[in-house]
Order: C-alpha cells, then sequence, then structure tokens
C-alpha cells in the first residue's frame, strides 16, 4: 500500500506538470490515460481490511480524511485540471458518471450485506447489526472476521463513491468556467445536454436517495438510546491499555517530538513515509491536534494549517500493554483524552461525510443554472 500511495501521488504530480499544456491533454485522454487515472484513484485512495475499519474508527473527527488526503486530493486536483484544459469536457464528465454509476452498482451490494430493502440504495437500518463494540474488543470467530470484511467492503465503497461525486462536481464547474472564457458554443452545449438528460438525471436521483436514507441512518443511531453514553467514550481515555499500530502516510513523513505540545517541545528524531510504528498512548493537545505516543517520541494524526492532510494511518488498534514510559509531567496534563468508539457510531460518522459531495454537486449545479439564465 505504501509504495501504491507513493505511486499514485508521485504519478500525479508529474502529470499536473505534463498536463498543464493543453496540447497534452487530448493525447492523454485518446490514450486511456483519464480512465486509469479513475480506476488508480479506486485502489490508492483508502486501505482495506481491518484497516479500513481501524482507520475510520480512530479517526479525530470531521477534519480527518478517511482516506490517504494527500493522494486523493492530488489526483482529484488533476482531474479537474484535465477537465478544465480540454475542449471535449463532455466525453470526460461522461467518463466520470459512467464510473460513479457502477460504484453505486457495487455499493449497492455492499449494502445488501446487512440489510435487505426493496431498493438497492436505501440504507434504513443499515447499522443495525453492526455492535456497539468498539474494534478492539472484536473476537476471533467466523462471524466476526465476516463483519469486518463487510464494514471494510462498506466503508471504502462509500468513501469512493463520495470521491467521485466530488470529481463530477468539481468537473462540471470547471467546463462551465472554460466554455465562458473561451466561448465554446458548440461544445458547450454538448457538455450541457449531458447534464440534461435522462440518464444524468438518473444517476443524480441514485446519489440524492443515498444521500437521503444515509443521512436518516446517522439521525436514527444518534437519537437512539444510550449513544450519549456511548459517544461520551470518545472525550475519555479506554479502561484498558491499548496499542495501535501506525504507518506514516505523509510524503514528508512525520517529526517526533519529546513532548504533547508541539511548538514547546523538542525535535527527537523523523519517521519515514510507509514507515510502521507502534503508539501505547495517544490524546488531543491544547491546540486541538491528536498526538500518539510512540517509543521513539509523540507524532500528530494530522498536518497543522488549512491543508490538514494525514500523517497517520491507523492499521489495527488492539489492547495490550506498552512499554514503560519514562516520567512525564505534560502526558498527564494539558491534554484532552481520545478514546476510540464503537463500531456503529464509527459507521454513522462515515455515512455523515456524504453530506459534503452531495452539497458540492448540487452547488455546481446551481452554478450552471444561474449562468444558463444568464
Amino acid at each position: 500500500r505504501t509504495r501504491l500511495m507513493q505511486f499514485g501521488y508521485n504519478i500525479a504530480q508529474l502529470l499536473e506538470q505534463i498536463l498543464h499544456n493543453e496540447d497534452h491533454v487530448g493525447p492523454f485522454v485518446a490514450a486511456g490515460g483519464f480512465d486509469a487515472l479513475l480506476e488508480l484513484a479506486r485502489w490508492a485512495a483508502a486501505p482495506g481490511g481491518r484497516a479500513m475499519v481501524a482507520h475510520a474508527t480512530c479517526l479525530s473527527g470531521s477534519a480527518a480524511s478517511a482516506t490517504h488526503s494527500t493522494t486523493s486530493g492530488t489526483l482529484s486536483v488533476l482531474v479537474k485540471q484535465i477537465v478544465s484544459n480540454t475542449n471535449d469536457p463532455h466525453k470526460l464528465i461522461k467518463k466520470i458518471t459512467a464510473q460513479l454509476d457502477l460504484q453505486l452498482s457495487h455499493h449497492s451490494n455492499c449494502i445488501k450485506t446487512f440489510t435487505l430493502t426493496e431498493n438497492d440504495l436505501v440504507c434504513d437500518n443499515l447499522l443495525e447489526n453492526v455492535p456497539s463494540l468498539p474494534l478492539f474488543r472484536l473476537g476471533k470467530t467466523v462471524e466476526d472476521a465476516q463483519l469486518l470484511h463487510s464494514l471494510s467492503r462498506l466503508f471504502r465503497s462509500l468513501i469512493h463513491v463520495d470521491w467521485l461525486t466530488h470529481c463530477l462536481a468539481n468537473s462540471i464547474k470547471a467546463a462551465s468556467h472554460r466554455a465562458s472564457e473561451l466561448e465554446m458554443a458548440g461544445r458547450e452545449r454538448q457538455w450541457k445536454k449531458d447534464v440534461a438528460s435522462d440518464a444524468f438525471a438518473r444517476l443524480v436521483d441514485k446519489l440524492s436517495l443515498l444521500h437521503r436514507s444515509s443521512m436518516w441512518e446517522v439521525c436514527r443511531i444518534r437519537t437512539e438510546e444510550g449513544f450519549d453514553e456511548r459517544d461520551g467514550v470518545r472525550s475519555r481515555a479506554a479502561e484498558e491499555p491499548l496499542v495501535y499500530k501506525i504507518r506514516i502516510v505523509c510524503q514528508e513523513g512525520a517529526i517526533v517530538r519529546n513532548g504533547i505540545d508541539i511548538d514547546r517541545c523538542e525535535n527527537v528524531g523523523n519517521l519515514e513515509m510507509g514507515e510502521i510504528v507502534y503508539a501505547y498512548d495517544r490524546c488531543i493537545n491544547s491546540s486541538g491536534v491528536l498526538r500518539y505516543r510512540t517509543g521513539r517520541g509523540w507524532v500528530s494524526e494530522l498536518t497543522r494549517g488549512h491543508g490538514r492532510e494525514n500523517i497517520t494511518e491507523i492499521l489495527d488498534v488492539r489492547v495490550g500493554a506498552g512499554p514503560p514510559s519514562g516520567d512525564d509531567d505534560e502526558a498527564r496534563s494539558a491534554r484532552i483524552e481520545c478514546g476510540v468508539p464503537d463500531l456503529r457510531s464509527a459507521g454513522a460518522s462515515i455515512l455523515a461525510r456524504l453530506h459534503g459531495s452531495q452539497s458540492n454537486l448540487f452547488a455546481s449545479l446551481e452554478r450552471l443554472m444561474v449562468t444558463g439564465i444568464r
């Protein structure tokens, strides 16, 4: 996975430079490069298996990306750039919608493993049979293994639907902007005709149904009896010692410091991208940054600043004693505890992430309508 992430990021950076020249865009698309790019994003953006569930349940909040945000974000920017630099945006938008339609079909199969509904994309009671237990309390039974496999498929599929929807929305915005700049009357009519087609309307209806039913399921989970008590675990330390298996996913690696506070603590080392280490404590510091304590020092979950890119990716969390720690006064003060939520609550948080992409899609369609009226 580390090599795939690095490959995805590096190829996106390289293509961004090459495709900045509009003369290169046409041959790249004709050679199948755009299709390969969408396929690469499907595999490079998120982990799989137990690692997917572990990462999803250990996220500190909505600011943390459920994907490796550097790679997925770079690929998303590249898709938008290609659409902005082509004279045939309708062909690329068609490719994105076709890929999104296929992903929705796959997502309906993922939903069927949890619930049987008349409509494949309805998420009513989707998480009903998901236990209200954290990942580290699951056993090693066949049933637990099947549950983790199904949850992983569901989370990965939903994350990719979210990514493709953002790409579609950004592509519509880019095509609209390019058409207004270059006054591409004939081609503009073509891609606007595609967006106004019955096929596109059916796709938007599917996305809306998935979004609407997902939000209902999120509301159901977050208003059910006992949720407030379960959600309170997020702000409490675990009752037993936990061991977090983490991988560094930031291209620049991670800075290791000798304390929780980033600005007041010394740099004691670095971790390279792809390096796997174990952490035996985690908390949120006074700046609101989630920090992990490894055997070599403290590392952050996210970078600071506007991007808030992931530095770490959680591969697993299990009950286990850590190495003996030294006397660290800061580790006992100026910290906010950060526990691991149960699987059902974490599933609701993943479903809630669809709201951003759906809002982005309708904002792009709204902008298209307004420019059309003008």
